[in-house]
């Protein structure tokens, strides 16, 4: 599957956006796969669909991608999601302990 190579200005926070003290990412983004973007960065990597080109980011290759690693990405993005949506069933308990 091709992948493209993005190039993209991050921002950690709103003061930095507003000084240009943005952080330079690579990420892979999989068109095909509902614009799947998986971003390695420190010492994890993340991955999500509905990647969104815009003016901060530009195509600096492509890459051949197995199905395999594009397969694990979306079991990733699968199960953040299931574990988010299990998480928020606590939110009741949690309210709760806060009195």
């Amino acid at each position: 599957m091709i992948a493209k190579i993005v190039l993209e200005m991050v921002y950690k926070r709103r003061i930095d956006w507003g000084h240009g003290k943005g952080c330079p990412i690579k990420r892979f983004v999989v068109e095909g796969k509902d614009n799947l973007a998986i971003t390695p960065y420190d010492d994890r990597t993340d991955a999500f669909t509905g990647f969104d080109f815009n003016e901060d980011c530009k195509v600096i290759g492509e890459v051949e991608m197995s199905d395999e690693l594009v397969e694990e990405a979306l079991s990733f993005i699968r199960t953040k999601a299931d574990a988010k949506a299990r998480f928020n069933s606590f939110k009741g308990s949690f309210e709760a302990l806060l009195g």
